[in-house]
C-alpha cells in the first residue's frame, strides 16, 4: 500500500488502520454552505493574491472560518491548522477542514485521527485518499469551485 506524495514513496503502518473505527458524525452541511465557506475561504488569502504561490487551510464549524493558515507546503498548512487547534484546545470532532490543495491519503489519516467528518479542496483528492476516506466513514468533497463541487465519499453528510 503505497502513496507518491512528497519526496518518494511513503509505506503506510499497519498501526494506522488498527483500533480506528469509523467516523460516525452525524454532522450534516447544505452544500451551498460549502461552496459559500470556501468562497470566502479563499477571499481572505492575502499570500495568494500577492504570490499565487500558497496553499491555504481551515478549520470550520460550518457556520464561519475558527482557524486559517497560509504556508507554501498543502501538508503544513494543514498541519499549522491542525496544531493551533490542539495548542488551543479546540475539539475538532464534528468540524470541517477546507483546502486549496490536493488531497492525499496522508492527510486523510490525520483528519481520521482527529475524527473530523468532512473535508472539502478546491482542488482533486489522490485515488488512495478517495479509498481511505471511504473506509474511515469521512465526507471527502473536491473541486469546490465555481458553484459545484465532486462528493467522493459519505454524501449522506451534505443537503
Amino acid at each position: 500500500y503505497t502513496s507518491g506524495c512528497g519526496k518518494g514513496t511513503l509505506f503506510y503502518n499497519a498501526l494506522d488502520f488498527s483500533g480506528r473505527q469509523k467516523i460516525k458524525s452525524k454532522k450534516r452541511l447544505a452544500a451551498k454552505k460549502i461552496i459559500d465557506l470556501m468562497h470566502n475561504f479563499q477571499k481572505i488569502s492575502q499570500g495568494f493574491r500577492k504570490t499565487g504561490g500558497v496553499h491555504i487551510a481551515a478549520l470550520s464549524d460550518g457556520e464561519g472560518i475558527l482557524i486559517f493558515k497560509e504556508y507554501i507546503g498543502r501538508h503544513n498548512a494543514i498541519d499549522k491548522i491542525i496544531g493551533e487547534a490542539l495548542i488551543k484546545g479546540i475539539k475538532t470532532e464534528g468540524l470541517t477542514i477546507l483546502s486549496s490543495g490536493r488531497i492525499s491519503s496522508e492527510v486523510i489519516f490525520k483528519v481520521r485521527r482527529l475524527n473530523i467528518p468532512i473535508i472539502a479542496s478546491r482542488t482533486a483528492p489522490t485515488d488512495q485518499a478517495i479509498k481511505l476516506a471511504r473506509y474511515f466513514g469521512l465526507t471527502l468533497i473536491g473541486f469546490v469551485r465555481l458553484g459545484r463541487m465532486n462528493l467522493y465519499s459519505h454524501p449522506e453528510r451534505i443537503a
